[in-house]
């Protein structure tokens, strides 16, 4: 199987033939791809998009800002699923 993935460092693209040929820092393609995604949702609202960004104690997956103000908002790339409640919900009739 051949595919393609962007390098979102030097925005070039790079043809691989398995997953296994792919270099992600840690990261899986799946999280990686689910942060181009990501992207690609937040310029498609009319926002800008950034990945990886460090501020004072944080780093975002995609930092989106709006282009006509000041407000930015950080987004994380989850792909595990989130932690079980140690509860049940019940739906009783009546």
């Amino acid at each position: 199987m051949a595919f393609t993935v962007m390098d979102t460092t030097t925005l070039q693209a790079r043809n691989y033939t398995t997953p296994g040929d792919v270099t992600l820092s840690g990261e899986s393609l799946a999280h990686r791809l689910l942060k181009l995604e990501l992207v690609d949702a937040v310029r498609l609202a009319g926002w800008n998009a950034q990945l990886e960004v460090s501020g004072d104690g944080w780093r975002a997956d995609v930092l989106a800002s709006k282009p006509t103000s000041s407000r930015r908002i950080a987004r994380e790339a989850q792909l595990s699923e989130p932690p079980r409640l140690p509860w049940r919900l019940s739906i009783h009739g009546g």
